[in-house]
């Protein structure tokens, strides 16, 4: 039921008085206006700032007569406005604005049976003064709270006023600003100039919308005012930022006249003092004095560097508001800020606050924060040019340490020049930089597969004592890696814990996260270990905030990344796409999507989505990038799938057989147990041995159990062994290998000619694939059940592609004889030629 028939139904029933509740401008007035509309002769009182000092202002009127006597007039006034019975309705507007006699006589009138009443508050301004209260407490009194807009709402009547096309960020900033407030929002899209700035950063406000806040705002103290811009400019400040600067009692007029509010650490909007409504904010700041703004914005520098908070937030507040202020040691704060903005995962902010730094003493700082930014979003050319103008004597020796990390990093990574990167490495060793040739040799001996070699220098880096926070996480970064890929889930725990507690106290905070992060996700999926997976990306999207560009592609790569690891393939295809969409919007090189390109071919294959696989190869080809050496083998054998989908399987078999040895030979035992995992799902009968080894080896490593149970059932063609497996498989919540056990058990339990076995096992592929999106060859073969063998399908299927059979042969590594007797025995089963057909 609308409210307006709530209110017109609950008045037709008898209701004595409806209270209709909300902000400013929620339309409150409108809803009675229209719910009252009709045969009731109906009178209106408004109550007003103006006359709230006046004895029955709001009623002066409907008084008659000059009664001295305040009961009478009131008994008369009560009378005059229930009159004739039955007919009357009486709505009283704004009654937080009405004097104590008129509430009395509002209060009266709401508990007479002879006249319904509807009462309007605005909510917001103050709290409810005693006779308020009372009238607020009246028996039987129907309420009606309106609240904003919800979002949606707010996203229609936009596209109907400024047309389809408006793009999802104007919508968020028409959002932000108006908060779902019609009568904001309202102001907003009438004014063509407020209009236009929804689609335009710049700071246009209706001349209608200024007033009406300012209206508001006008009988507010010089106290009040100043808690309100000190908030306008800083918003969020710290309370005792703020009340350090204008003492207590004016914040606390401030939060009584709703223009602020003061939060804890557990609001949404986290702890500290907030606007109420951002158009307060920004009415002030587009009204009020540069001059005044530039005094309180000094002031705000000066408390908040005498503040504890020493977060990354802080400082990139205290910068900005320095740049546009009196306040002494701009370049110091420019610095922080900059630094601070790295640990947000603000690189474009970082660079931007780093540029205005002057000659000085700060500048090479600078100089080096803004290049670390520009390495970190790919943008080689700017680092290197920045690496050339620093002057190193002006370093000091941590910072020297982090120049000769990043310059080897923007070679690596940004430029895919792991030779330029080892030269780096050179010069850092010959100048004896302390511990950053550990970590550019760390970062380089991992980027190349080569994880023990790396893990022999971690020791000797933490025991130098490392003061270089890049030289940090780089080695961090390496640990986690290296250790993941040797299957070594206990010690990257440990290092995982402890990295996750320094980046607590740095200033780099964000960054730190964001790194640790694709190879900490990974290393679960990689484990077999789904839930870890989902719980290290819940950490980091709760700790990281989303930037534009490259940042959110991450996070969505992220995201995708866990839902693959719990076997959700359909909604880890869609966050991969996304995020590889991202990186493509900002123009990143391979160095920030190729490990996302190749989760998401990962996903296309085991859904069965050869054309997308095939897309995916190709753009991974076109990227090969050296920082992503080590992962080869898993290339190799996500690669694989695309000749089991063609139908190729025992050559799919010999790429994750071949890739598994490569793995085996780096001493990637992790990356090993998965190419041999996916030969296995492929059929392959061979890598039982071997998996069961792993497993004893890896005991944290869940998958190689899995796999070595799945390897033993496939082996032996066992079926009640292959269920058993696809079950365990199913409770790690590794459902499309679940579903491929019970598939290769359907087919085991044909063979045994076992049909009712066969098609429950059946039925439990059909239930996983249809949870997970899965769509495999080993499934295929279940559903053809065309009574060929495996190797008759494989060369049907390829025959039917297309291929000769000289080309079948070679790809088989087969003689052509072969070949023919296979087809000519396919052709017989079929009842019909196979190229024929």
């Amino acid at each position: 039921m609308s409210e307006v028939a709530r209110i017109r139904s609950g008045l037709d029933e008898g209701v004595r008085a409806v209270l209709v509740s909300g902000p400013a401008g929620i339309g409150k007035t409108r809803l009675a206006e229209e719910a009252t509309t009709g045969s009731r002769t109906v009178r209106r009182v408004r109550g007003s700032a103006a006359i709230s000092t006046v004895p029955l202002g709001a009623y002066a009127e409907y008084l008659t007569g000059g009664e001295a006597d305040p009961a009478l007039r009131i008994g008369q006034l009560i009378a005059a406005l229930s009159s004739p019975p039955g007919e009357s309705l009486v709505v009283v507007d704004d009654v937080q604005e009405l004097d104590p006699l008129s509430l009395a006589v509002t209060r009266a009138l709401a508990q007479s049976p002879s006249v319904p009443v509807v009462l309007i508050w605005r909510t917001g301004d103050e709290e409810a003064g005693p006779d308020l209260a009372d009238l607020l407490r009246v028996d039987g009194l129907d309420r009606i709270e309106l609240a904003p807009l919800p979002r949606p709402e707010v996203d229609a009547l936009a596209r109907t006023v400024l047309g389809p096309d408006v793009d999802d960020e104007a919508l968020a900033r028409l959002w932000h600003r108006s908060e779902g407030n019609p009568l904001f929002l309202t102001a907003l899209l009438a004014d063509p100039d407020a209009a236009r700035e929804v689609d335009d950063p710049g700071r246009h406000l209706p001349t209608t919308l200024v007033d009406l806040i300012a209206t508001r705002l006008r009988p507010l103290s010089a106290e009040v005012l100043e808690v309100l811009d000190l908030v306008a400019l800083g918003d969020p400040l710290p309370h005792s930022v703020l009340t350090g600067i204008t003492g207590a009692a004016a914040v606390e007029a401030a939060e009584s006249a709703r223009l602020i509010l003061v939060t804890d650490a557990s609001a949404e909007r986290g702890a500290g003092v907030h606007l109420a409504h951002p158009l307060y904010g920004e009415v002030r700041l587009a009204t009020v004095a540069e001059s005044r703004l530039r005094r309180l914005r000094t002031r705000l520098v000066e408390a908040l560097a005498a503040d504890s908070a020493t977060d990354g937030a802080a400082a990139v507040k205290r910068a900005l508001l320095a740049s546009r202020s009196d306040a002494p040691d701009l370049d110091a704060a420019l610095v922080d800020g900059s630094v601070g903005a790295i640990g947000l995962a603000a690189l474009p902010l970082a660079i931007d606050l780093a540029s205005r730094v002057g000659p000085g003493p700060h500048l090479a700082a600078a100089q080096l924060t803004a290049a670390h930014a520009m390495t970190v979003l790919g943008d080689a050319d700017g680092a290197e040019t920045m690496y050339a103008r620093i002057s190193a004597a002006d370093l000091t020796a941590p910072q020297w340490e982090s120049l000769l990390v990043l310059m080897a990093y923007t070679r690596l990574w940004s430029r895919n020049d792991a030779a330029g990167a080892a030269r780096v490495l050179s010069r850092a060793t010959d100048a004896q930089a302390g511990t950053a040739a550990l970590a550019a040799e760390a970062m380089l001996l991992t980027a190349a597969g080569a994880p023990r070699e790396a893990i022999g220098l971690f020791a000797r880096f933490h025991a130098g004592a490392p003061q270089s926070e890049q030289a940090r996480i780089t080695v961090a970064w390496a640990e986690l890696t290296a250790l993941a890929e040797t299957g070594a889930m206990s010690e990257l725990d440990d290092v995982m814990r402890a990295e996750t507690v320094r980046a607590e106290t740095s200033a780099l905070i964000g960054y730190w996260r964001l790194t640790l992060a694709f190879p900490h996700l990974r290393a679960q999926k990689l484990a077999g270990a789904p839930d870890l997976a989902q719980r290290a990306w819940e950490t980091v999207r709760a700790q990281v905030p989303p930037q534009p560009g490259a940042v959110t592609g991450w996070l969505t790569g992220f995201d995708g990344i866990a839902a693959s690891a719990r076997g959700n393939l359909r909604a880890a295809g869609a966050a991969l796409d996304e995020a590889l969409a991202e990186f493509d919007a900002a123009d990143c090189g391979p160095e920030m999507w190729f490990g996302f390109a190749l989760e998401r071919a990962e996903v296309a294959a085991q859904a069965g989505d050869h054309e997308v696989l095939t897309a995916l190869l190709e753009r991974l080809s076109a990227g090969d990038h050296a920082g992503y050496a080590s992962m080869r083998p898993l290339w190799q054998a996500v690669a694989s799938w695309s000749d089991a989908l063609a139908g190729a399987v025992s050559a799919a078999i010999r790429q994750c057989l071949d890739a598994a040895e490569s793995a085996r030979a780096a001493g990637q035992s992790a990356f090993e147990v998965y190419c041999l995992q996916t030969a296995v799902r492929f059929g392959a009968a061979t890598a039982a041995e071997r998996l069961a080894a792993l497993a004893e080896a890896l005991p944290d490593l869940p998958r190689a159990r899995l796999a070595a149970v799945h390897a033993a059932a496939v082996a032996a063609a066992d079926g009640a062994a292959l269920i058993a497996s696809s079950e365990e498989y199913e409770r790690y919540g590794l459902l499309p290998e679940a579903a491929d056990a019970a598939a290769q058990a359907a087919t085991a339990y044909r063979g045994e000619q076992r049909s009712g076995s066969a098609l429950t096992a059946t039925e439990r592929m059909q239930s996983l694939a249809d949870q997970s999106g899965a769509n495999t060859p080993a499934m295929a073969a279940v559903v053809a059940d065309d009574g060929l063998t495996d190797r008759q399908r494989e060369i049907v299927r390829l025959a039917a592609n297309g291929l000769s059979n000289k080309e079948i042969a070679e790809r088989l590594v087969v003689s052509v004889r072969t070949v023919e007797g296979h087809l000519y025995r396919a052709s017989q089963i079929l009842g019909a030629p196979v190229r024929g057909s």
